[in-house]
C-alpha cells in the first residue's frame, strides 16, 4: 500500500511539471490579462497618464456611438456568410477528396497550403488580386466582356471580398478536419447501406452528414468564434472602409485603443464582445440536440 502511494505521488508530480508551463502561460497571457482588460474598462486612461475610475461612462459612450451599431452590424453579417459557407464548400471539398484516387494527397495539400500561410501575406496578394485595374480578377472578366467592379472601394463589395478571401484562406483546415472524420465512420455502414441499394446521396445524408455533426459542431463554434474576432482581413485590405463599410469590431476596438489612446473605451469593447461571444456558446450548446455523439 505504501509503494502505491509513493509511485501515485510521483505521478502527480510529473503531471505537475509538465502541466504547468502549459497553466503558467494561461495565467499570464490569458486570465490576467482578461481581468485588467474588465478593470480598465471602468477606467479613463490613456496609457500614459494613471488610470481614473469612470465606473460605466465608456460603455454609456460606445451605445450613444451610432458608430458602433454599424460595427456590430458589419460583423454579423461576415459571421453569417463566412461561417456557414466555408464549412459547405470545405464538407464538399472533403467528400470529394475522400476517395482512393491517383493524385488525391496533391489536392488535398493545394487545398490545405493556404491554411498555413500568414493571413497578412494572403491579404498582399489579394490586394493585387482585387486591384481595379490591373488585378488578375477584373482582367479574367474583361476576357469575357464584365467590366469588373472596386472590389475593395465600393461599400457594396468590399465586405463580400473580405469573405471570398476569408473562406478561401481558411477552407483547407477545415476540409482536413471533415476529411478525418470522414475517414473515421465506419466501412460496414456505407457496405450495408450499398448492400440495400441506397444511392450515393442518401449514403451521404443519411449516414455520413448524422457521423459528422460532432465535427460539424465543432467547426461551427470555432468559426463563429473567428469570424466575431475578424481583424487582419479589413484591417489590411480595405483600412475598415469604404465609410467604415468593412468596420469590425475588433478593428473598432484597435482604433479606440491605439490611434485614440482610449484604453477604457477598448476595453470596454472588448468585454462587450467577450460577452456576445458568451452568450452565442451559450446558446449553442443549449440547442446541440442536433448533434450525434453516437455511432
Amino acid at each position: 500500500m505504501q509503494i502505491n502511494k509513493v509511485s501515485h505521488s510521483k505521478d502527480l508530480k510529473w503531471v505537475i511539471i509538465f502541466v504547468a508551463p502549459t497553466l503558467i502561460g494561461q495565467l499570464i497571457f490569458m486570465l490576467i490579462p482578461t481581468i485588467s482588460s474588465f478593470l480598465i474598462g471602468f477606467a479613463d486612461w490613456n496609457l500614459f497618464s494613471a488610470p481614473s475610475f469612470v465606473g460605466l461612462k465608456n460603455y454609456k459612450y460606445i451605445f450613444d456611438d451610432p458608430l458602433f451599431y454599424n460595427v456590430i452590424k458589419n460583423t454579423l453579417v461576415f459571421t453569417l456568410f463566412y461561417v456557414p459557407l466555408k464549412i459547405v464548400i470545405a464538407l464538399a471539398i472533403a467528400n470529394l477528396i475522400n476517395k482512393k484516387i491517383k493524385g488525391v494527397v496533391f489536392f488535398r495539400s493545394v487545398f490545405f497550403l493556404p491554411a498555413l500561410t500568414s493571413m497578412v501575406a494572403i491579404s498582399v496578394v489579394w490586394l493585387w488580386l482585387y486591384n481595379t485595374e490591373f488585378g488578375l480578377i477584373n482582367i479574367l472578366l474583361s476576357y469575357i466582356g464584365i467590366q469588373g467592379p472596386d472590389w475593395l472601394g465600393d461599400g457594396n463589395w468590399a465586405m463580400v471580398s473580405i469573405i471570398v478571401m476569408s473562406i478561401w484562406q481558411g477552407m483547407g483546415y477545415a476540409m482536413i478536419i471533415i476529411l478525418a472524420s470522414l475517414q473515421n465512420i465506419p466501412t460496414t455502414l456505407v457496405e450495408a447501406a450499398n448492400i440495400d441499394g441506397a444511392s450515393k446521396s442518401r449514403i451521404f445524408f443519411s449516414i455520413k452528414i448524422p457521423l459528422l455533426t460532432p465535427t460539424l459542431f465543432f467547426l461551427l463554434i470555432t468559426n463563429i468564434f473567428y469570424g466575431l474576432q475578424i481583424f487582419t482581413e479589413p484591417f489590411v485590405l480595405t483600412k475598415q472602409g469604404p465609410a467604415d463599410a468593412t468596420n469590425v469590431l475588433t478593428t473598432y476596438m484597435y482604433d479606440y485603443a491605439f490611434r485614440f489612446q482610449k484604453m477604457g473605451i477598448g476595453s470596454a469593447i472588448a468585454c462587450i464582445l467577450f460577452v456576445i461571444m458568451a452568450i452565442i456558446t451559450f446558446f449553442q450548446f443549449k440547442f446541440d440536440k442536433w448533434v450525434n455523439y453516437e455511432v
